[in-house]
């Protein structure tokens, strides 16, 4: 009997407990649900809630237009000069020789020893016609008293011909071969190489090392 008793005692208190929490849970939701309304209410009526913004289908870095206009828009402004526009030049990988623009660096000259202007030989490096362009330096030497030699490896040179034109290479100096090395796609804006087997007499003024 007392067993009884106390199970239906149990039983009631597990009731209470049970209706205690869902009263509790209900309340909590209650709450969130009012607390959500309020929120939205109050945003409605005092219009601080922002719309969503329109999603342009362009950004204003990228817009269609004729190419024309595209010209005309991008020229519109000041235009720059050419010394503005084209910086010097910059050393790259896999290049073996880039030659500095740099109108202020510091170089040496070399008059010839004889007469006004000087002679030096220039030919192919090699027996095919796609070789660079090279100058000897027992010419060097005996045109203008420079030892190639003695000069820091790959020194810039700059041969000045009378034309007022100016053949760029550089320094050579080593077991079988000294003197000058002028690239084929530098030398070309300059000259006319030689065919393979010949050499092209130039005039020159003076060289620039450096």
């Amino acid at each position: 009997m007392e067993d009884l008793l106390e199970g239906l005692e149990a039983q009631n208190e597990n009731a209470a407990t049970l209706s205690s929490a869902q009263e509790t849970a209900g309340i909590t939701e209650a709450d969130v649900y009012a607390t959500s309304e309020e929120v939205s209410a109050d945003a409605d009526a005092d219009g601080d809630e922002t719309p969503p913004k329109e999603v342009d289908a362009e950004s204003n870095s990228q817009k269609t237009m004729s190419y024309a206009d595209a010209i005309a828009a991008a020229t519109s402004g000041e235009v720059s000069s050419d010394e503005e526009t084209f910086l010097p030049l910059v050393p790259q990988n896999g290049s073996t020789f880039s030659p500095s623009t740099d109108e202020n660096r510091d170089v040496k000259f070399c008059n010839p020893l004889k007469g006004a202007d000087g002679e030096l030989t220039i030919g192919r490096t090699g027996t095919s016609d796609s070789q660079g362009g090279f100058i000897k330096h027992d010419e060097v030497l005996a045109n203008f008293d420079l030892d190639v030699t003695k000069l820091p490896k790959k020194t810039q040179v700059g041969i000045c011909l009378t034309n007022g034109k100016t053949l760029v290479g550089y320094s050579v100096a080593g077991k079988g071969r000294k003197g000058f090395y002028f690239p084929k796609k530098l030398a070309e804006q300059t000259l006319v190489l030689p065919p393979s087997g010949h050499g092209q007499p130039i005039r020159v003024k003076t060289l620039i090392i450096g």
